[in-house]
């Protein structure tokens, strides 16, 4: 069993022995190899073992009936999708960022300013709780300059850290498939667009839209990011009345497309699914490969 569909919003985990075991209420599709009615709820147990870092956790998938659900078909979530948006960086590309450098050089310089230290462990965040304080103390012209000061040094050291980005294996191919069902892609992504872009034309995507955190106020996980993105591509789209899906390797991507509305597939590579599935994810898999027809 390569991923799991997941369709209740809330999932109740409990700890104990090598792994958590979760039980949640779902929904099956014929499709995915049980004969029932096309949407006949069941109840899944998942064992999401513990293993030492670096190795990959393993998931089993059951029944209650106790038969496995073994080797569905490509889901049709992306198949039914009017619209997909992508996060990029651990999605559709590999980067080799220093997010340690970037959160110290970001606690730095929000100290700099005088702006008092923060438990926020996010980048981004780091940056918008200094603006916050600057703007209240401040007013709006030195919080400003301290946010571009801050997104200028971002990019310096995603430069050379993006520079030698590579395709996530099977991105090409997902995208191909997708614009041949005629479907809009977009990405959205909380790096500099002028990394992104080149990232983007470096690897050979073409995407239909791509908004970074240089194009709108409030990045991901507020829905926002995702809202302009949609609303971008609506344009060239305007009758379409398909779902739209959101895939990312973050939780954070998760989050965001469920409360725009989306439905959203988490890409984990290796990573505990726990925080995903809180996050209300429709659809978990390993890797972006076991997305493509």
């Amino acid at each position: 069993m390569r991923w799991i569909f997941l369709s209740g919003e809330t999932l109740k985990c409990r700890g104990g022995g090598i792994g958590r075991r979760a039980r949640l209420r779902g929904v099956c599709r014929k499709a995915y190899g049980f004969k029932s009615r096309p949407r006949h709820h069941i109840e899944i147990s998942i064992l999401f073992p513990i293993l030492p870092v670096g190795d990959r956790a393993a998931s089993l998938v059951r029944s209650v009936s106790g038969r496995e659900a073994d080797n569905p078909p490509v889901n049709p979530l992306l198949t039914s999708a009017w619209a997909v948006l992508f996060d990029l960086d651990g999605t559709l590309v590999d980067t080799r960022l220093d997010f340690d450098r970037m959160r110290s050089e970001m606690r730095r310089l929000s100290a700099q300013y005088g702006a008092p230290a923060t438990a926020e462990n996010d980048i981004l965040l780091i940056v918008e709780s200094a603006c916050r304080h600057l703007r209240s103390e401040c007013g709006d012209e030195i919080a400003e300059r301290f946010r571009k000061a801050a997104f200028r040094r971002l990019a310096e050291i995603e430069a050379p850290d993006c520079a030698g980005a590579q395709l996530v294996p099977g991105a090409a191919d997902l995208i191909h498939d997708l614009k041949a069902r005629s479907a809009a892609v977009g990405v959205v992504t909380r790096n500099s667009r002028s990394m992104s872009f080149q990232m983007l034309e470096n690897c050979g995507l073409e995407v239909d839209v791509l908004l970074t955190r240089d194009d709108v106020p409030r990045v991901k996980p507020n829905p926002d990011h995702l809202l302009a993105a949609l609303q971008a591509l609506e344009n060239n789209f305007p009758d379409e009345q398909r779902i739209a899906v959101m895939v990312g390797d973050h939780w954070m991507d998760v989050k965001a497309g469920k409360a725009a509305g989306l439905k959203a597939i988490g890409v984990l590579r290796g990573r505990d699914p726990t925080p995903y599935v809180e996050a209300g994810a429709d659809l978990l898999v390993q890797e972006l490969a076991e997305l493509s027809g």
